[in-house]
């Protein structure tokens, strides 16, 4: 990962403007040069925080996009999971920013194929389902099809299915916050939040296998 070059002090209305830049060479210029440091040295003070709250070791990495040539990402992001050097195969937490704020979620991407197919025999469970009915309600799930409430039963019982699915889709739980929030105005508020957050879903990630409560650190 990339060494941050000043200590990250919130989010500012620049960053949130990055993803406004129209053109490919534009804006992954600013996202390599502006967004992805301040998300490197977020992410740096974060992890460790998140370490002691929840008492595993979690490793910080940051999005490169380098796989991308031609449309530029509408979001970019921070994410923390149990393995040194990749990510994406596990269940892992995630900070990401885009144009209309920063949002704070426990994620499985395609590669999590174990956590994912985990997750939709869970979904239909008593157990998972009793968990998810003790998280805020102000949380949301977001899959590749759009977001709903936590809460909505209807709408989890089709994540069973979208799960299973494979190509580039993906499932969270988590926050959203907007970019006019003092939340995210400063480090302190961003960390806070992270915590908040990810300590309440928490449970549901000790429900996968990735869970680094059940595995220790890789």
């Amino acid at each position: 990962m990339a060494v941050a070059t000043e200590p990250f002090a919130g989010f500012a209305a620049e960053d949130f403007a990055v993803f406004s830049i129209e053109g490919f060479e534009g804006r992954m210029a600013a996202l390599r040069g502006h967004l992805r440091p301040r998300l490197v040295a977020m992410a740096d003070a974060l992890a460790p925080a998140l370490g002691d709250a929840l008492g595993v070791t979690l490793y910080p990495h940051v999005a490169a996009h380098l796989r991308r040539t031609v449309n530029p990402p509408p979001e970019t992001w921070a994410a923390f999971g149990p393995d040194r050097r990749r990510y994406k195969a596990y269940a892992h937490y995630a900070v990401g920013i885009d144009g209309q704020g920063a949002w704070f979620f426990l994620v499985l991407k395609d590669e999590a194929l174990a956590d994912r197919q985990a997750l939709s025999r869970a979904l239909g469970g008593r157990t998972l389902g009793a968990v998810l009915r003790t998280l805020p309600d102000e949380l949301v799930v977001r899959t590749d099809g759009g977001e709903h409430a936590v809460h909505d039963r209807r709408a989890l019982a089709g994540d069973r299915e979208r799960l299973l699915r494979k190509g580039d889709a993906q499932w969270g739980v988590g926050r959203r916050v907007g970019a006019g929030s003092q939340a995210l105005a400063s480090a302190a508020g961003v960390q806070r939040t992270a915590l908040e957050t990810f300590t309440a879903l928490a449970p549901v990630w000790r429900a996968l296998p990735s869970s680094p409560w059940r595995i220790g650190a890789r």
